[in-house]
């Protein structure tokens, strides 16, 4: 979804949020139907060994939750100065658009970049997405070229091309 916002940077021309893709929601859904099939099964079990292993499977399960809500949500922003790329809460991409020299529809594919995620591609190229198909690649001056998704790569490359090439 694109939106329009103001930030201390200026006005932004760009704004679109991309959830996890439906294999990932489809995997954190299995991986938290084994883990309550381990809970169940031990506290079935009539073992020593029942608080230790029940405790194990809740802090796994609140671990992977955790990384899975940090990570279910990738952030593009363009402002006429820089174009920002928020994966999680710790992982960000700010590049100014003055780096831009050249942008590219391109699709993510398993081959190439090994999964979904934070990737470095067999290129080089770094990339933050969130399912496999519609991205965006960017070369950047003195940098690796980075990859990330969206779901309007053309009207995006349009902006960038439009923005950073002026100058």
């Amino acid at each position: 979804m694109a939106e329009s916002d103001y930030t201390s940077e200026g006005n932004v021309v760009y704004a679109e949020s991309i959830r996890a893709g439906r294999a990932v929601r489809t995997f954190v859904t299995c991986i938290y139907l084994v883990l309550f099939a381990l809970s169940v099964a031990v506290a079935i079990m009539n073992s020593q060994f029942i608080l230790m292993s029940t405790v194990i499977i809740i802090c796994v399960t609140l671990a992977f939750g955790l990384l899975y809500l940090n990570f279910r949500t990738l952030r593009i922003t363009m402002t006429p100065s820089r174009l920002e790329v928020t994966y999680g809460k710790l992982n960000r991409k700010v590049i100014s658009l003055e780096q831009i020299v050249d942008c590219e529809h391109i699709q993510i594919r398993l081959k190439e970049y090994g999964g979904i995620g934070i990737r470095l591609g067999r290129d080089g190229t770094w990339a933050y997405n969130t399912s496999l198909g519609d991205a965006v690649r960017v070369t950047i001056t003195d940098d690796r070229p980075f990859a990330f998704s969206t779901a309007h790569p053309e009207r995006v490359c349009k902006l960038l091309q439009k923005l950073s090439f002026r100058r």
